[in-house]
């Protein structure tokens, strides 16, 4: 049966009155004005407002058992101390017969993850961008029903080891089953984190392999202080873990700079965050074509920072969206992080906040058959329910994001 709705979001905009009709698959068949697609005789399926469903494009389901978020405020590095000694208080007091434990730094609950997947499910998301230390969380994804890439991000700030840490990376990912659905990569974790030896290793490597290379970059000043000076609380944290490289010689200049100087930026590069950016780093992502994904209610749990959404789209790049972790926020809803942007940038655009949540991810992470109502592609419906449809595109989009509206998923 057709499904039809006052109005359908479209790669082209908004259509009024209009109808889809999909296969069994959930491919589109048909896209028109409803009248064209329904006979009178027609059993057909009434909506007020139908849009592809949506990609989290970044979240971390390692601590989806996490209820209360671990407690932010000051630093990044403060903030990460703490989320591992949560997470190993965890491990020592848990029942092993609930944990899934594969890869170093992984000892999940599986019920937990699972819960989040479905409650992502529901919600609407068809696709997701699992960040993960190993593959702990693999089976919970692929049991999801959603597309997802997974992404093994590697920690290895020594450069002595850099070989030998993404040797096992290769054979962790050569162990599991992987799909046209969930596929896989290896990806470098921060520059705070991972020594430009490894990365190299990381960035060829996908470049090879046709792969995205996702990054956590610019999420928090201390990043800055640790390339620009060499010093700060990275630093100290480094040391007081036993991983610093006395080999590392501070480059003098932000990350994204020194990542640029080595010449690991491109099209092939996912950069999360950016909460720390200026507006000459800005820049320089979205001349090498960089692609972007924010995860906001993140930034301002741990920091009390927003990225610099007005220089991101001022440079025209079309950043995607995701949750981050459960350790700092709470919601796996990836409506939850347009919500936040639309109330915080009243200027934006609100048709760039739907492509935020729908195309943008999808082409980031390599689906491009998700993320658009289109004839041919298969993006999961999603239906809302709207007390003022009336407006542009953009007034309509701001709308829904700015008053209390609940998304269901209907295909």
């Amino acid at each position: 049966s057709p499904n039809t709705a006052e109005l359908l979001f479209t790669v082209d905009g908004l259509l009024r009155d209009a109808g889809l009709h999909a296969d069994t698959h959930g491919t589109i068949l048909a896209l028109g004005d409803a009248s064209s697609l329904c006979d009178s005789t027609s059993e057909r399926v009434s909506l007020q407002v139908l849009m592809p469903g949506v990609v989290n494009a970044h979240t971390h389901l390692t601590d989806a058992e996490v209820e209360i978020p671990i407690p932010g405020g000051d630093t990044l590095p403060q903030w990460v101390a703490r989320l591992l000694e949560a997470r190993n208080a965890r491990i020592d007091t848990a029942q092993s017969t609930v944990r899934a434990d594969r890869g170093p730094m992984q000892s999940v609950s599986a019920p937990a993850v699972k819960d989040a997947l479905k409650r992502m499910y529901d919600a609407g998301t068809v696709a997701v961008g699992e960040v993960s230390n190993g593959i702990a969380t693999l089976d919970a994804v692929r049991e999801s029903g959603m597309h997802a890439l997974f992404i093994q991000e590697l920690v290895a700030f020594r450069s002595a080891v850099a070989e030998s840490v993404f040797a096992r990376a290769l054979e962790v990912e050569e162990s599991a089953q992987w799909s046209a659905r969930v596929r896989p990569t290896i990806s470098i974790h921060a520059p705070y984190s991972v020594s430009p030896a490894l990365a190299r290793l990381i960035v060829d490597h996908n470049a090879r392999n046709h792969r995205l290379t996702h990054i956590h970059l610019t999420e928090d000043p201390e990043e800055r202080s640790l390339f620009e000076k060499g010093s700060g609380k990275w630093r100290d944290y480094l040391e007081s873990r036993g991983v610093w490289d006395h080999d590392f010689v501070p480059p003098g200049m932000s990350p994204i700079k020194y990542y640029d100087q080595l010449g690991l930026l491109g099209p092939g590069i996912a950069a999360v965050h950016l909460a720390d950016a200026h507006d000459e780093e800005i820049a320089i992502v979205a001349r090498r074509g960089v692609r972007v994904i924010l995860s906001p209610t993140s930034n301002l749990h741990i920091g009390n920072r927003l990225p610099p959404v007005d220089s991101i789209v001022n440079h025209g790049i079309e950043f995607a969206l995701g949750t981050d972790g459960r350790g700092s926020n709470p919601s796996v809803d990836v409506f939850d992080e347009a919500r936040l942007l639309a109330e915080r940038f009243s200027s934006l655009d609100g048709m760039l906040l739907i492509r935020a949540m729908t195309t943008n991810g999808a082409d980031i992470l390599g689906f491009p058959e998700l993320g658009r109502i289109a004839i041919g592609r298969t993006p999961g419906l999603v239906a809302i329910e709207m007390r003022d449809v009336a407006g542009s595109a953009s007034e309509v989009a701001r709308r829904m994001l700015t008053t209390p509206v609940v998304p269901t998923r209907v295909g």
